[in-house]
């Protein structure tokens, strides 16, 4: 039962990440259409967008982490012998904890400061942009704590 719950939150979180997409891509091309073809812009298309993509980066950080497909550098940790290599693995897993609390008290300092602010062309208040890194850090690092919990039960 807990496999396929867990599995249920990562199909919805796909397909929140495809409907973004599918939005984001129509929005583009749509306002592409309106520019060049029409010769009309619409003020808020770009700003859209860019609020758009920001927030499918934000929920594709999960994703990523989960099929293993961020970013690293391996090139000495996969020269190390295999038990300092799971070592090494949990104190990053660590680190990165640290790292996404640190996001998330940034994010609340910075909604705090300027999240009543309107945003130009849509006029929403820019916490609205900056809110999404407080879940996207607290499920990164709900991630990393069962990760953890993984390792140190194999041990």
């Amino acid at each position: 039962m807990k496999k396929q719950e867990d599995n249920s939150i990562w199909k919805a979180l796909e397909y929140v990440n495809v409907a973004i997409l599918i939005m984001l891509v129509l929005l583009v091309i749509g306002a592409v259409f309106l520019r060049y073809v029409l010769n009309f812009t619409l003020p808020w298309s770009d700003e859209l967008a860019r609020y758009l993509f920001i927030y499918l980066v934000m929920m594709g950080v999960p994703t990523a982490m989960r099929k293993g497909l961020h970013i690293r550098i391996e090139f000495f940790v996969v020269r190390l012998p295999p038990k300092l290599t799971n070592w090494i693995a949990l104190i990053m897993d660590f680190f990165n904890i640290g790292l996404f609390l640190l996001v998330i008290v940034a994010t609340i300092k910075l909604i705090l400061l300027v999240g009543k602010d309107p945003t130009p062309a849509l006029h929403v208040p820019t916490g609205y942009v900056y809110l999404s890194l407080i879940p996207l850090g607290l499920f990164m690092i709900w991630l990393y704590c069962i990760r953890i919990a993984r390792a140190i039960g194999r041990r």
